[in-house]
């Protein structure tokens, strides 16, 4: 622990302006007995693990805490309102298992905290960010120095408390009857979420506001804290914070951030609501957050995974035909006809697992907006029988067709496994460097190499191809033009072949599968002439993976390409992968903000929990695992050279 509180207390000695004065009034602190303060009254230490506020009286002249002082034991605690104490009692249980919960719910119920609750006629205290007339509010905002917990009313704001920004917490807010009084209760572990000895806290404040917060103020607070919270990759918090914005008021501003909150912290119901709320909007701001969130790829995961591809009726499956090389796979398409996803089950050289790990790896590593959103659907005997009518229209050439018959005797078994991939539009090869010696030739590849000039940052290039490939009909060929930051462009790329070791890929050159996206409109400026606008490097096809350690992406990173500049986030996310594989750390950070706990967990998130018949696939995440030490291997003999590091 690095708090200079490593025991129960956090106490008051902040200044409070007075409403509509703005001079400080000044407030003795609350000095709580040494028993609370973390020293029993002989002087041992006395730890509490975690505290929450269960009761409080009308005229909140006394509080009931309870302190989780080991995993079989809690003490319930009456103060008065500065924390002094008026009675304790400890409770002990058998074992850890026969223990409650640490709940405001499940230590009501115990016979002695119903026994105080009517000695002392106290009621059930309710958990709130906001106070009673709304004249305070909690708020959470993140910033780079960590977590700052503040008192929000109509004379200003007032730090209480700041948690470093790898903290775990849980900390909860309950004011008084009366509004005269905060409670922060609740736990702490600076360390970062997988140690096992939070520590405590209880933080009594005293609450000076006359005037009511105005209902636009406590918006504003609500969605700034929010924002702050996603952009720090704070995803649960910031989808609760959001989730508290919406509750009040359904603006367009709350329902499109909550849109996006409530999409990366894995609500993708509530996700899909939000953003068809706005679908529903007949108004010009609405439809102008729409546009923006079609370009954040966890809301399009969001809208992917509400679809039931395999029962909606509205919903029809297409032969895919053309340019697909030997893998077969099926249009979705909506009741107008238009494409909105693809299914692909494995066989010829796509590994569905392999598309929805490269999806997956890539939120982990920060780089989601690189690939194309991929989930994994099975089909039942209702869904295969729509696959089957729709493989049936339609017969191929050579091995595509011996794919064909494959897939539909897999489907009529009664369920089939595949990746449902969203449908990409504004997208177009790069062709400059879709190939490894013209990567190699090009200026860009400079950038990649230690030896070579750092990329500036800020410069734009432009990135342009000529196609007859995917065009609009009425164009024999087409030209397309993107404008890409030079220096984000290198890193991206030098993160793709990172990629490619990781899941195995062996078609990225060879299949001159590099390309570039537009995130913004896609304008005609010319007869068969597109302007993308903003783009990004792409990677659209990644299923040709997972067939073995000794790839394509392996050997084009260390032999035929060797980068030897690399990001640094990616890097550190890695290596605390590697770390927490070989049980060396704690759950690292780039795993929990996605919810992952265990290895278990990050095993069933990465989509390695299951492998196949290939050989090399029957343990993927053992596959996975030997390709992490590859990479990780040529990035730390190069951990101490400045050179190998984008700035």
């Amino acid at each position: 622990m690095h708090s200079p509180f490593p025991l129960l207390l956090v106490l008051v000695t902040s200044l409070f302006p007075l409403p509509g004065t703005g001079e400080a009034a000044a407030f003795v602190p609350v000095l709580l007995p040494p028993a609370v303060a973390g020293q029993s009254p002989g002087g041992s230490p006395q730890t509490a693990r975690n505290v929450l506020v269960l009761a409080m009286a009308a005229d909140s002249s006394q509080v009931l805490l309870a302190e989780q002082k080991t995993e079989s034991s809690i003490t319930l605690r009456v103060t008065d309102r500065l924390g002094v104490t008026v009675e304790t009692e400890l409770v002990r249980f058998q074992s850890a298992e026969s223990a409650p919960q640490f709940t405001a719910e499940e230590l009501s119920g115990l016979d002695k905290t119903r026994a105080i609750l009517k000695k002392l006629n106290l009621k059930k205290a309710v958990r709130s960010f906001l106070a009673p007339d709304d004249k305070a509010l909690v708020s959470l905002r993140f910033e780079k120095d960590g977590y700052h917990l503040a008192l929000v009313t109509s004379a200003g704001e007032n730090e209480l408390l700041l948690l470093p920004a790898r903290a775990d917490f849980d900390i909860g807010s309950w004011f008084s009857p009366d509004g005269k009084t905060l409670y922060l209760a609740g736990w702490r572990d600076d360390d970062g979420p997988g140690d096992q000895s939070p520590a405590g806290v209880l933080q009594i404040s005293p609450v000076t506001a006359e005037a009511a917060l105005a209902p636009a103020r406590i918006d504003e607070v609500l969605l700034r804290d929010a924002r702050l919270l996603l952009d720090g990759r704070r995803f649960a918090r910031a989808a609760e914070t959001v989730s508290r914005a919406l509750d009040r008021n359904s603006s367009i501003d709350a329902l499109e951030l909550s849109a996006r909150a409530l999409a990366y912290a894995g609500k993708w119901k509530e996700s899909a609501a939000a953003y068809q709320s706005l679908a529903d909007s007949q108004e010009a701001p609405a439809k102008e957050a729409l546009g923006r969130l079609q370009h954040s790829p966890l809301v399009r995961e969001a809208l992917l995974r509400n679809l039931d591809i395999g029962h909606d009726k509205s919903l029809a499956f297409k032969a895919a035909k053309g340019f697909e090389g030997t893998t077969v796979w099926v249009k979705v398409k909506d009741s107008t006809g238009r494409n909105i996803a693809i299914f692909k089950p494995t066989n010829g050289n796509t590994y569905h697992r392999g598309e929805v790990f490269t999806y997956q790896m890539a939120k982990i590593l920060g780089l989601e907006e690189m690939y194309p959103v991929t989930i994994l659907y099975t089909l039942d005997a209702a869904g295969c029988k729509k696959l089957e009518e729709a493989l049936s229209e339609t017969a191929y050439k050579g091995p595509k067709e011996g794919n064909r018959k494959l897939v539909l005797s897999r489907c009529r078994k009664g369920q089939l496994e595949g990746a449902v991939k969203e449908w990409v539009l504004d997208f177009q090869f790069y062709q400059a460097i879709g190939k490894s010696d013209r990567l190699k030739k090009s200026a860009l590849f400079r950038h990649l190499t230690r030896e070579g000039a750092f990329p500036e940052k800020g410069k734009m290039v432009k990135v342009t191809t000529k196609t007859r490939l995917y065009k609009p009909d009425n164009c024999k060929s087409a030209t397309y033009t993107g404008d890409i930051e030079l220096a984000g462009l290198a890193r991206d790329l030098s993160d793709m072949l990172v990629m490619d070791v990781l899941n195995a890929n062996e078609d990225r050159f060879p299949g001159a599968n590099v390309h570039f996206k537009s995130l913004t409109t896609t304008r005609e400026v010319k007869t068969c002439e597109f302007d993308f606008g903003e783009s990004r490097l792409y990677s659209l096809d990644n299923g040709a993976t997972f067939k073995g350690t000794y790839s394509n992406g392996f050997v084009d990173f260390t032999k035929r390409l060797k980068p030897t500049r690399f990001h640094r986030r990616t890097f550190y996310r890695l290596s605390a992968i590697a770390d927490y594989v070989d049980a060396k750390r704690a759950i690292p950070f780039c795993l929990s903000t996605w919810g992952i706990g265990t290895r278990e967990e990050l095993t069933a998130f990465l989509a390695l929990d299951k492998g196949d018949d290939h050989p090399r696939r029957k343990v993927p995440f053992s596959l996975f695992d030997s390709n992490l030490r590859a990479v990780l291997k040529v990035m730390r003999k190069l951990e101490g050279d400045s050179g190998a590091w984008f700035r």
